[in-house]
Protein backbone atom coordinates (compact mmCIF):
# COMPACT_ATOMS: atom_id res chain seq x y z
CA UNK A 1 0.00 0.00 0.00
CA UNK A 2 1.55 3.64 -0.31
CA UNK A 3 2.07 6.17 1.98
CA UNK A 4 -0.49 8.79 2.97
CA UNK A 5 0.43 11.73 4.19
CA UNK A 6 -1.23 13.80 7.12
CA UNK A 7 1.03 16.96 7.55
CA UNK A 8 0.45 19.71 9.80
CA UNK A 9 -2.53 18.32 11.29
CA UNK A 10 -4.61 18.99 14.65
CA UNK A 11 -6.40 16.29 15.84
CA UNK A 12 -8.28 17.43 18.59
CA UNK A 13 -11.25 16.45 20.78
CA UNK A 14 -12.72 13.02 18.90
CA UNK A 15 -14.13 10.41 20.08
CA UNK A 16 -14.24 6.71 18.84
CA UNK A 17 -16.31 3.76 20.13
CA UNK A 18 -13.25 1.28 20.15
CA UNK A 19 -10.47 1.80 18.00
CA UNK A 20 -8.46 5.33 17.65
CA UNK A 21 -9.57 7.92 19.21
CA UNK A 22 -7.55 10.91 16.85
CA UNK A 23 -6.52 8.04 14.15
CA UNK A 24 -7.09 4.59 13.12
CA UNK A 25 -5.43 2.99 10.54
CA UNK A 26 -4.95 -1.11 9.68
CA UNK A 27 -5.30 -3.38 6.73
CA UNK A 28 -1.93 -2.71 5.59
CA UNK A 29 -2.16 1.09 5.66
CA UNK A 30 1.05 3.45 5.65
CA UNK A 31 0.47 6.53 7.09
CA UNK A 32 2.79 9.29 7.41
CA UNK A 33 2.14 11.59 10.13
CA UNK A 34 4.03 14.76 10.21
CA UNK A 35 4.11 17.94 12.74
CA UNK A 36 -0.03 16.80 13.82
CA UNK A 37 -0.53 17.73 17.11
CA UNK A 38 -3.11 14.84 18.12
CA UNK A 39 -4.69 15.97 21.44
CA UNK A 40 -7.75 15.10 24.03
CA UNK A 41 -9.09 12.36 22.31
CA UNK A 42 -10.74 9.21 23.46
CA UNK A 43 -11.65 5.73 22.34
CA UNK A 44 -14.58 5.41 24.83
CA UNK A 45 -15.32 1.85 24.98
CA UNK A 46 -18.62 1.59 23.56
CA UNK A 47 -17.29 -2.26 22.14
CA UNK A 48 -16.88 -4.86 24.46
CA UNK A 49 -16.16 -2.15 27.54
CA UNK A 50 -12.92 -1.36 25.46
CA UNK A 51 -11.32 0.93 23.80
CA UNK A 52 -7.41 0.84 22.21
CA UNK A 53 -5.17 3.88 21.62
CA UNK A 54 -6.84 7.16 22.23
CA UNK A 55 -4.78 8.83 20.32
CA UNK A 56 -3.23 6.61 17.52
CA UNK A 57 -4.24 3.32 16.79
CA UNK A 58 -2.49 0.80 14.39
CA UNK A 59 -3.39 -3.26 13.39
CA UNK A 60 -3.73 -5.73 11.04
CA UNK A 61 -0.31 -4.91 9.33
CA UNK A 62 -0.60 -1.39 9.29
CA UNK A 63 2.73 0.74 9.62
CA UNK A 64 3.06 4.42 10.76
CA UNK A 65 5.77 6.80 10.56
CA UNK A 66 5.41 9.90 12.66
CA UNK A 67 7.49 12.70 12.96
CA UNK A 68 7.85 16.01 14.68
CA UNK A 69 5.00 15.88 16.12
CA UNK A 70 2.60 16.08 19.65
CA UNK A 71 0.54 13.17 21.05
CA UNK A 72 -0.70 14.18 24.36
CA UNK A 73 -3.72 13.83 26.96
CA UNK A 74 -5.74 11.18 24.82
CA UNK A 75 -7.75 8.26 26.83
CA UNK A 76 -9.03 5.03 26.36
CA UNK A 77 -12.25 4.02 28.23
CA UNK A 78 -12.33 5.05 32.58
CA UNK A 79 -12.00 1.41 34.07
CA UNK A 80 -10.98 -0.90 31.62
CA UNK A 81 -8.62 -3.31 33.15
CA UNK A 82 -6.79 -3.57 29.58
CA UNK A 83 -3.47 -1.34 29.48
CA UNK A 84 -4.92 -0.60 25.99
CA UNK A 85 -2.67 2.46 25.52
CA UNK A 86 -4.29 6.28 26.37
CA UNK A 87 -1.77 7.55 23.89
CA UNK A 88 -0.73 4.88 21.42
CA UNK A 89 -2.43 1.11 20.78
CA UNK A 90 -0.48 -1.55 18.44
CA UNK A 91 -2.13 -4.95 17.82
CA UNK A 92 -1.91 -7.91 15.82
CA UNK A 93 0.36 -10.05 17.36
CA UNK A 94 -1.95 -13.07 18.47
CA UNK A 95 -0.85 -16.68 16.84
CA UNK A 96 -4.30 -17.32 15.31
CA UNK A 97 -4.21 -16.19 11.46
CA UNK A 98 -6.37 -13.31 11.82
CA UNK A 99 -4.36 -11.83 14.61
CA UNK A 100 -1.09 -12.23 13.15
CA UNK A 101 -0.62 -9.50 10.98
CA UNK A 102 1.70 -7.30 13.42
CA UNK A 103 1.54 -3.83 13.19
CA UNK A 104 4.53 -1.38 13.52
CA UNK A 105 5.60 1.91 14.75
CA UNK A 106 8.53 4.42 13.83
CA UNK A 107 7.94 8.04 16.14
CA UNK A 108 10.77 10.05 16.12
CA UNK A 109 11.31 13.85 17.13
CA UNK A 110 7.80 13.84 18.93
CA UNK A 111 6.43 14.23 22.42
CA UNK A 112 3.99 11.37 23.64
CA UNK A 113 2.40 11.28 26.70
CA UNK A 114 1.95 11.63 29.60
CA UNK A 115 3.84 8.56 31.17
CA UNK A 116 2.18 6.60 33.66
CA UNK A 117 2.93 8.33 37.03
CA UNK A 118 0.97 11.08 35.12
CA UNK A 119 -2.16 9.43 34.20
CA UNK A 120 -5.34 8.37 36.16
CA UNK A 121 -4.84 5.72 38.38
CA UNK A 122 -7.28 3.38 36.90
CA UNK A 123 -5.46 3.51 33.14
CA UNK A 124 -2.59 1.48 32.10
CA UNK A 125 0.36 1.89 30.21
CA UNK A 126 0.42 4.92 27.80
CA UNK A 127 1.62 2.70 24.73
CA UNK A 128 0.60 -0.87 24.25
CA UNK A 129 1.97 -2.97 21.96
CA UNK A 130 0.95 -6.87 21.23
CA UNK A 131 2.99 -9.40 20.91
CA UNK A 132 4.35 -9.23 17.43
CA UNK A 133 4.14 -5.75 17.05
CA UNK A 134 6.83 -3.12 17.49
CA UNK A 135 7.74 0.50 18.04
CA UNK A 136 10.85 1.36 17.52
CA UNK A 137 13.19 2.37 20.61
CA UNK A 138 10.70 2.36 23.03
CA UNK A 139 11.54 0.08 26.53
CA UNK A 140 7.91 -1.49 27.11
CA UNK A 141 9.32 -2.36 30.36
CA UNK A 142 10.79 0.47 32.16
CA UNK A 143 8.72 3.01 29.64
CA UNK A 144 11.14 5.03 28.61
CA UNK A 145 12.53 5.50 24.56
CA UNK A 146 15.71 5.10 23.20
CA UNK A 147 17.85 8.94 23.34
CA UNK A 148 18.15 7.70 19.71
CA UNK A 149 14.69 8.43 18.39
CA UNK A 150 14.70 11.75 19.74
CA UNK A 151 11.25 11.54 21.65
CA UNK A 152 10.03 13.14 25.14
CA UNK A 153 7.71 12.77 27.27
CA UNK A 154 6.81 16.09 28.70
CA UNK A 155 4.44 18.43 29.45
CA UNK A 156 4.46 20.36 25.75
CA UNK A 157 2.36 23.48 28.00
CA UNK A 158 -0.14 23.79 25.25
CA UNK A 159 -1.27 27.83 25.39
CA UNK A 160 -4.43 29.55 24.25
CA UNK A 161 -3.77 31.63 21.71
CA UNK A 162 -5.62 33.44 19.05
CA UNK A 163 -7.20 31.07 16.79
CA UNK A 164 -7.02 27.50 19.32
CA UNK A 165 -5.50 26.17 22.37
CA UNK A 166 -3.04 24.49 21.08
CA UNK A 167 -0.32 27.07 21.03
CA UNK A 168 3.25 26.18 22.37
CA UNK A 169 4.22 28.38 25.81
CA UNK A 170 7.47 30.12 24.86
CA UNK A 171 9.18 32.92 26.63
CA UNK A 172 9.38 34.95 23.65
CA UNK A 173 5.54 35.54 23.98
CA UNK A 174 5.23 36.56 27.04
CA UNK A 175 4.74 33.15 28.96
CA UNK A 176 6.34 32.04 32.18
CA UNK A 177 7.92 28.72 30.76
CA UNK A 178 9.48 27.36 27.48
CA UNK A 179 7.74 24.70 25.83
CA UNK A 180 9.80 21.73 25.55
CA UNK A 181 8.52 20.65 22.33
CA UNK A 182 10.16 23.91 20.99
CA UNK A 183 13.13 23.87 18.65
CA UNK A 184 13.29 19.91 19.26
CA UNK A 185 12.67 19.10 15.84
CA UNK A 186 14.21 17.03 13.26
CA UNK A 187 15.27 19.61 10.89
CA UNK A 188 15.08 23.43 9.57
CA UNK A 189 11.15 24.72 8.99
CA UNK A 190 13.04 25.08 5.45
CA UNK A 191 13.82 21.61 4.86
CA UNK A 192 12.21 20.21 2.28
CA UNK A 193 10.15 17.45 4.39
CA UNK A 194 9.20 19.96 6.61
CA UNK A 195 8.29 23.42 4.65
CA UNK A 196 6.46 25.33 7.69
CA UNK A 197 8.21 28.74 6.58
CA UNK A 198 5.41 31.23 7.73
CA UNK A 199 3.99 29.47 10.34
CA UNK A 200 3.98 29.45 13.91
CA UNK A 201 3.60 27.63 17.52
CA UNK A 202 3.38 31.06 19.19
CA UNK A 203 1.18 33.22 20.78
CA UNK A 204 2.69 36.34 19.91
CA UNK A 205 2.26 34.94 15.80
CA UNK A 206 6.11 34.97 15.07
CA UNK A 207 6.87 33.14 12.62
CA UNK A 208 9.05 29.36 13.72
CA UNK A 209 12.97 29.49 12.55
CA UNK A 210 15.48 27.00 12.57
CA UNK A 211 15.08 23.80 13.96
CA UNK A 212 10.91 22.87 13.89
CA UNK A 213 8.88 22.92 16.84
CA UNK A 214 6.95 19.91 17.26
CA UNK A 215 3.17 19.78 16.71
CA UNK A 216 0.98 21.89 14.71
CA UNK A 217 1.35 25.17 13.88
CA UNK A 218 -0.89 27.69 12.96
CA UNK A 219 -0.86 30.40 9.79
CA UNK A 220 -0.01 33.75 10.92
CA UNK A 221 -2.84 36.27 10.87
CA UNK A 222 -2.81 39.87 8.90
CA UNK A 223 -5.39 41.88 10.84
CA UNK A 224 -7.14 45.06 9.35
CA UNK A 225 -9.18 47.76 10.54
CA UNK A 226 -12.17 48.08 8.46
CA UNK A 227 -13.67 51.74 8.15
CA UNK A 228 -16.45 52.39 6.74
CA UNK A 229 -18.52 55.96 6.08
CA UNK A 230 -22.13 55.53 5.56
CA UNK A 231 -23.38 58.28 3.73
CA UNK A 232 -27.17 59.69 2.84
CA UNK A 233 -28.36 58.26 -0.55
CA UNK A 234 -31.35 59.88 -2.64
CA UNK A 235 -34.24 57.11 -2.83
CA UNK A 236 -34.82 56.56 -6.27
CA UNK A 237 -38.27 56.79 -5.78
CA UNK A 238 -38.54 59.74 -3.70
CA UNK A 239 -35.67 62.59 -4.65
CA UNK A 240 -37.36 63.96 -1.62
CA UNK A 241 -36.00 61.58 0.69
CA UNK A 242 -32.88 59.48 1.63
CA UNK A 243 -31.85 56.57 2.86
CA UNK A 244 -30.52 57.32 6.71
CA UNK A 245 -27.30 57.05 8.21
CA UNK A 246 -26.56 53.93 10.10
CA UNK A 247 -23.95 51.63 11.43
CA UNK A 248 -22.05 48.50 9.96
CA UNK A 249 -20.93 45.62 11.85
CA UNK A 250 -18.74 44.22 11.99
CA UNK A 251 -16.37 47.18 11.63
CA UNK A 252 -13.34 44.86 12.48
CA UNK A 253 -12.24 41.74 10.44
CA UNK A 254 -8.82 39.45 10.09
CA UNK A 255 -8.00 37.20 7.05
CA UNK A 256 -5.68 34.55 6.23
CA UNK A 257 -2.43 36.90 5.03
CA UNK A 258 -2.24 33.56 2.37
CA UNK A 259 -5.32 35.23 0.75
CA UNK A 260 -2.80 37.51 -1.20
CA UNK A 261 -3.82 41.77 -2.31
CA UNK A 262 -5.00 42.71 1.05
CA UNK A 263 -8.21 41.77 0.07
CA UNK A 264 -11.07 41.68 2.94
CA UNK A 265 -14.12 39.88 2.33
CA UNK A 266 -17.03 40.38 5.24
Amino acid sequence: TAPSTLKNCLITENTAGHLGGGISSSSYARPEIRNCTIAGNMAAGLVNGSGFGGGLHLSYGSYAFVVDSIIWDNLTAPGDPNNTGDQIALFGGGDAPAFSRHAGLDIRHSNIGPPTSLTRTDKGQPIHVDTGSTVLGWDIVNEVWDPATGNISQDPLFTQGLIGQYYLSQFGAGQAAQSPSVDTGTADVEDPNVVLVGYTTSTDDHPDTGFVDMGYHFPILTFFRLVVDVVPVPNPDDPSAVITPGEVDPNVAFVYEEIGNNQIVL
